[in-house]
């Protein structure tokens, strides 16, 4: 598996796809931040431009500790888990699936005390049921897997898949040349979870960012007032960058919801040090008294704000270096001493009464 990562980077490929891992350890624990083969080559292949979508593994125990196995478990990857109990039919079924019970899982501990979630989403992965197709009239149908089957190994495909989609969305139709870099699909991906276990801030240790539910940015993709922005910024140790949110005017009142991701890359879990990095929602009505409506300052290697309402406000973003030790070879354009965040906000209304809209809600921020 290392020969055929190490192939693709010298094919210079725009995408790696991994439905496979390994398990190392650390005495009798599995470790999910080793210098595991897999999780380096995963990592180089990040710094050359190419992100890693992996299967995180089909082992739930022990259920306090990390089980996500290599290449998956390496921060410049992007760690699928897996939905499903084998019932679910529908799209429907699967926007509401649980967790498949044999997913892998964070968290990591590294340095001392701190944390990490390392799955970064979850998708469809186990299944009883599959559409039984017909040329002239499309699915007619169901057919029965016995016994049912799967694993990650069956959600890694359907994340990359939907990534590689976007890829070409986003460079053909909306010339975003930024979505080349794997650091902003990272967080492009993140941002497309849905928030299954419903929350407001940061990621679950199962779960990851929810169920990959991926966005076109358009009007029919969204639902009108919208808006979006995704991109990098260079932190330094104490800095406070700003993010401003539609380039600083006042949302109209339509706009419901708003949500945010930042992530960026880490090298090392101890020379140097991975970087600390906090992440605040901030609102005002004046667009000069700033108040901070929600955080993500926990140690997770990754951070999201999300808040409803936000209509009729201004909104940013605040990024703060609490402790940045360096670009752990993220080879950007930021300086020595900085580490490049990337990060995408969006935000929308949710009642789907645009003029071109289907007449529903959406609900998938």
């Amino acid at each position: 598996m290392i020969i055929s990562i190490n192939r693709s980077v010298s094919s210079h490929v725009h995408l790696i796809s991994i439905s496979d891992g390994r398990h190392y350890d650390d005495g009798d624990n599995y470790s999910c931040h080793t210098n595991a083969g897999l999780a380096v080559v995963a990592n180089t292949a990040f710094k050359n431009g190419i992100l890693t979508v992996a299967s995180a593994g089909n082992d739930p125990d022990p259920a306090n500790q990390c089980t996500v196995s290599a290449p998956a478990q390496a921060p410049g990857a992007l760690a699928v888990g897996g939905i499903g109990d084998g019932t679910e039919l529908s799209a429907n079924d699967w926007n509401d699936a649980d967790l498949f019970s044999l997913t892998s899982h964070g968290p990591d501990n590294y340095y001392g005390l701190r944390w990490r979630t390392v799955i970064d989403s979850v998708a469809p992965a186990y299944f009883r049921y599959y559409p039984s197709y017909s040329v002239d009239s499309g699915v007619n149908g169901y057919n029965t897997l016995n016994p049912p089957g799967g694993g990650t190994s069956y959600a890694q495909p359907l994340v990359a898949s939907a990534l590689v989609d976007s890829i070409h969305y986003m460079l053909e139709v909306k010339d975003d040349s930024l979505f080349l870099l794997p650091g902003v699909q990272k967080a492009y991906m993140l941002e497309m979870g849905d928030r299954a276990n419903g929350q407001v801030y940061g990621y679950n240790f199962y779960w990851g960012a929810g169920r990959t539910r991926v966005r076109r940015f358009d009007d029919v993709g969204m639902d009108a007032p919208w808006g979006r922005l995704s991109g990098y910024v260079c932190v330094g140790d104490s800095d406070e960058v700003i993010v401003e949110v539609k380039n600083g005017q006042l949302l109209s009142e339509a706009v419901d919801r708003l949500k945010a991701s930042i992530w960026w890359f880490t090298d090392s879990y101890s020379n140097p040090v991975p970087n600390d990095i906090d992440l605040y929602l901030q609102r005002s009505t004046n667009g000069t008294t700033w108040t901070t409506i929600r955080s993500d300052t926990g140690s997770d290697l990754k951070k999201r704000v999300y808040y409803t309402p936000m209509g009729g406000y201004y909104a940013r973003l605040k990024i703060v270096g609490t402790q940045v030790n360096g670009s752990h070879n993220d080879n950007g354009a930021c300086s020595s001493g900085q580490a490049r965040v990337y990060f995408i906000w969006i935000y929308e209304d949710d009642a789907r009464d645009d003029y071109n809209g289907p007449g529903e809600e959406i609900g998938q921020l």
